[in-house]
């Protein structure tokens, strides 16, 4: 029996509406540049599929520099002209949202485990309390 392939992924085409030559990029995983073993994808992609447990940024230069674009699980872009990002892509990073969503509370869970997950500021405190503290600590530097 051979062992499933993660959901983590993105599918590129070279041309729009999902025509042309494909690969598929399994993550997570990170490409500076998009010349992969086999073929030179950077500045080539015009269509693309999001696997169902991945999110992608991909820039517009080498590196990660320049302009990005972020896409979700299952996102389908058939033109990425559109976006005015057709054959502009030259580095991704594809995210497992499974880790992402691993770390996520709903109010409810929240509630259940006690955790807080939203700092607030204690409306009671008084906010001269810090100011004097310090005025004190100058006192005593200069030995009154």
């Amino acid at each position: 029996m051979s062992k499933k392939r993660s959901d983590c992924y993105i599918e590129v085409w070279r041309e729009k509406n999902f025509e042309g030559e494909y690969l598929r990029i399994y993550g997570p995983v990170q490409y500076r540049h998009l010349k992969l073993p086999g073929a030179d994808w950077g500045d080539q992609i015009a269509s693309l599929r999001v696997g169902p447990h991945a999110f992608v940024l991909a820039y517009r230069d080498r590196n990660f520099k320049s302009a990005m674009v972020a896409f979700g699980p299952n996102q389908t872009i058939a033109d990425l002209g559109k976006l005015k990002f057709d054959d502009e892509i030259d580095s991704i990073k594809i995210i497992n949202s499974i880790k992402i969503l691993d770390h996520l509370y709903t109010d409810d869970e929240a509630a259940v485990t006690g955790e807080r997950h939203i700092e607030s500021k204690n409306p009671s405190r008084p906010t001269d309390g810090p100011k004097r503290r310090r005025k004190r600590s100058s006192a005593r530097r200069r030995g009154r």
